[in-house]
C-alpha cells in the first residue's frame, strides 16, 4: 500500500518503473529460491502519509517507511565514517545508517563509497527482503502440491514411490518450510525428496529429516556463503562451549531445544553478537559453524537476536571449499 505521494512510482507515463521492478523480483526469487512467489498487488491507502508505504502479508503490516522521491538514498554500508549532507535515515531492509541526499550529490556520495540507490529501488529492495524472510509462511500446501506434480513430470517413479503414502504433503510442507526459514533454496526438489525417501523409514521427526536434507544440499549451502574469493569466513565455537551445548540439547515440543542457565545463555548471546557485527562491519555475511548435533539448536537459540547469523554445521561444507576462521566463541573472560 502507498499514499498519494508515492504514485508516481506506479505511473508508468510518470516515469514510474515500480510494477516493472516488482515483475522481475517475482521471477527472481522464483528463480533463487524455487517457490512460486503469489501476485503482488499494490493500491493507494489515504490513511497513509503522502511519501508512506507499507507491506502487507495476509492483512498484517510486515513493513513500510516513507520515501522521498527527489532523493537518494546514500546507505553506508557499515565501515565509512564521514558523513553526508540531507535527512539522515535508516535503510529499511536492512536497518543500515543511511541518508536522504539531493542527486547532485551522488558522485560526491559514491566516491566516498556509500551505495546510492533510487526511492523505487529502496522500496524494491524492501519488498524482496521481506518476502525472503516470510518465505515459509508464504510457502502454501498447494503450492508444495504444485511443486510436486511439477517434479512428477521429470521423476515419476520417485514422486509415485513415495508421496503421499510415505511421505505425507504434510510433512514435506513443514521440511520445506524449515529450509525456507533460513533461506536455504528448495529449487532442487528431486535430491530433497530422495533424501527423505532414503531416511524416512528410519524416523520421522522432521527436525531430524531437515538435518538430513540440509546435508544433502552441502553444494547449494556452500555456494550461498562463499565470498569474492570462493572462501567461506565463519567463526566457530571453543570446544568446551560445544560440549556445554551438546549435554544441553532437549527434545520438546517445539523440537530441539538448548535448555541453558539463563546466566550462561546471556553470555552466550552476546559472545556471539560481538562476532556477528564484528564480521557485519568488516562488510562480511556473519556465519557460525559447529558441530551436526547442536546445529538446530543453536539456530533457534538465536534466531530472535541474531536473524542475519547464519549457522551451518561442518558436514553441511563441501571438503573443497576454504574456511577462513574469524574468531572462537568462549564463554570465559578471554574471549
Amino acid at each position: 500500500e502507498i499514499g498519494y505521494g508515492l504514485i508516481p512510482l506506479v505511473d508508468v507515463n510518470q516515469g514510474g518503473n515500480l510494477l516493472e521492478r516488482i515483475s522481475g523480483i517475482r521471477k527472481q526469487l522464483a528463480t533463487e529460491l524455487g517457490i512460486v512467489v503469489p501476485p503482488i498487488r499494490i493500491r493507494d491507502n489515504v490513511r497513509l502519509r503522502p511519501n508512506e508505504y507499507q507491506i502487507k502479508i495476509k492483512g498484517i503490516r510486515i513493513g513500510g517507511t516513507e520515501l522521498i522521491l527527489d532523493h537518494l538514498l546514500a546507505i553506508n554500508p557499515g565501515f565509512v565514517t564521514d558523513k553526508l549532507d540531507g535527512f539522515d535515515t535508516k535503510d529499511p531492509a536492512f536497518g543500515m545508517e543511511a541518508t536522504w541526499i539531493l542527486p547532485a550529490f551522488r558522485e560526491v556520495a559514491e566516491a566516498r563509497q556509500f551505495t546510492v540507490v533510487e526511492p523505487s529501488a529502496v522500496l524494491a529492495t524492501h519488498l524482496t527482503e521481506i518476502i525472503r524472510t516470510a518465505a515459509p509462511e508464504i510457502l502454501t500446501r498447494q503450492d508444495v502440491r504444485h511443486l510436486v506434480d511439477t517434479l512428477k513430470e521429470d521423476y515419476p517413479a520417485l514422486v509415485d514411490s513415495i508421496i503421499p503414502e510415505i511421505l505425507p504433503l504434510g510433512t514435506l510442507h513443514k521440511i520445506l518450510q524449515g529450509l525456507l526459514s533460513e533461506r536455504i533454496p528448495v529449487r532442487d526438489l528431486a535430491t530433497i525428496v530422495e533424501t527423505l525417501s532414503d531416511y524416512i523409514p528410519v524416523t520421522k521427526d522432521t527436525d531430524v529429516l531437515t538435518e538430513y536434507v540440509r546435508m544433502a544440499l552441502k553444494r547449494q549451502i556452500s555456494e550461498l556463503y562463499k565470498d569474492s574469493n570462493e572462501k567461506i569466513n565463519v567463526f566457530t565455537l571453543d570446544p568446551a562451549v560445544e560440549q556445554k551445548l551438546a549435554d544441553s540439547v532437549q527434545s520438546t515440543r517445539q523440537g530441539l531445544m538448548l535448555v541453558l542457565d539463563p546466566a550462561i545463555t546471556d553470555t552466550l548471546l552476546r559472545r556471539i553478537g560481538e562476532h556477528v557485527e564484528r564480521m557485519q562491519n568488516a562488510g562480511l555475511t556473519p556465519v557460525a559453524i559447529c558441530s551436526p548435533n547442536i546445529r538446530l539448536a543453536l539456530r533457534r537459540l538465536v534466531e530472535s537476536t541474531h536473524p542475519s547469523l547464519a549457522v551451518v554445521s561442518y558436514n553441511e561444507m563441501v571438503s573443497t571449499v576454504e574456511l577462513v576462521s574469524m574468531g572462537t566463541v568462549r564463554l570465559s573472560d578471554d574471549n
